[in-house]
């Protein structure tokens, strides 16, 4: 892989992430609720028996009355819906908590594994270097000084005209002993 695959493969892959987090974190959080039953029963206030007048203290009274009655009916359902919401939530945070925390870790080591290819070739590239280095560093020891005397010279001509290749030199050497 090039650096331009790699890094768009590295961006592909946390794109999918994102989403697929995303995806869990919705799913996880979504809170189902039956609210049937959950609506108290509402009191009569009055019956009206032939009045021709209202009478107003007595709806005044009333009123209040409904007001409050109202006021703890609303305090009650809002509790009863907090504590559904947070029991349902406190049952699937483990679950997504330890997807969350598998797909990071998925991300991570694909990731980790697409840049690790492009560290492995150099570096199996500069061992193989390395080998040949001490190679030839082994053959020119080997040589004495008219040999290398002459390897110098051989490799200044070929600045000027083809390079010679080394069993060609090997062969002149062995003819001369």
């Amino acid at each position: 892989m090039r650096g331009l695959e790699r890094l768009l493969a590295t961006v592909t892959i946390w794109v999918v992430f994102g989403f697929m987090l995303d995806s869990l974190i919705g799913r996880f959080t979504r809170v189902s609720m039956d609210l049937y039953g959950i609506w108290p029963q509402f009191p009569t206030y009055f019956t009206v028996q032939g009045q021709t007048e209202p009478d107003w203290q007595q709806i005044q009274e009333i009123s209040q009355q409904i007001s409050n009655d109202s006021n703890a009916i609303v305090q009650q359902l809002t509790t009863t819906i907090s504590q559904t919401v947070n029991d349902q939530l406190a049952a699937n945070m483990p679950i997504l908590v330890i997807l969350a925390l598998a797909l990071i870790m998925a991300a991570t080591v694909s990731t980790v594994f697409i840049w690790r290819s492009a560290i492995l070739p150099d570096a199996v590239a500069e061992s193989e270097k390395n080998k040949r280095r001490s190679k030839v560093e082994q053959f020119v020891n080997k040589l004495d000084a008219h040999e290398l005397d002459e390897l110098r010279a051989r490799i200044m001509e070929s600045d000027d005209q083809e390079g010679v290749s080394l069993a060609e030199m090997l062969a002149v050497r062995e003819k001369r002993r």
